[in-house]
């Protein structure tokens, strides 16, 4: 999430009920520790889009690594691929997998249930495929209706819905 206070503030409020939220900067060194004690342990994979600072975050997090790092495009306002592969970085204690950044997000060939139940989890809904659309008593429309769950978040639940959907369609014509 982004370092300014009421964006880090959204997007705690928004997916908080889904993963550990940990608010980072690697240049000012914020949080750094936190995250640092998260990944003890594990396997962690840092992905994103381009220029957001996923190598940056590795060099804060394991010094000596100097990975390369690069600014945003004048000309195109975007990232520029620096990170060209894959690479796993050990601490002694957990992973970290730094990927190359992308610029587009695509629902490859996921499906209605898998991206509901992936996007809000085990929402206690009465039924067991909820889509989360208009069936009654669910309890994704009724966070959405009480600010639970931010109308923001449950929009871009809808357009990923339907980019599978449409996807879906594509799929059956071939």
């Amino acid at each position: 999430c982004d370092i300014k206070d009421e964006v880090f503030i959204k997007c705690y409020n928004d997916y908080k009920d889904l993963m550990k939220v940990i608010k980072v900067s690697a240049k000012d060194k914020l949080g750094i520790d936190e995250l640092k004690s998260f990944i003890d342990d594990k396997v962690v994979c840092f992905a994103g889009q381009s220029a957001v600072g996923k190598s940056s975050l590795i060099n804060a997090l394991l010094p000596g690594q100097n990975l390369k790092t690069d600014t945003l495009s004048r000309k195109t306002e975007r990232g520029k691929h620096t990170t060209r592969h894959v690479e796993l970085f050990g601490n002694g204690k957990g992973f970290i997998a730094d990927t190359c950044g992308f610029s587009i997000l695509d629902v490859f060939d996921a499906d209605e249930k898998y991206l509901a139940r992936s996007y809000f989890g085990d929402t206690g809904c009465k039924f067991k495929d909820c889509r989360h659309i208009s069936e009654p008593e669910c309890m994704v429309l009724n966070k959405v209706k009480s600010g639970k769950i931010s109308e923001e978040r449950y929009d871009r639940y809808i357009k990923l819905l339907n980019a599978v959907k449409e996807k879906g369609r594509k799929n059956e014509k071939y």
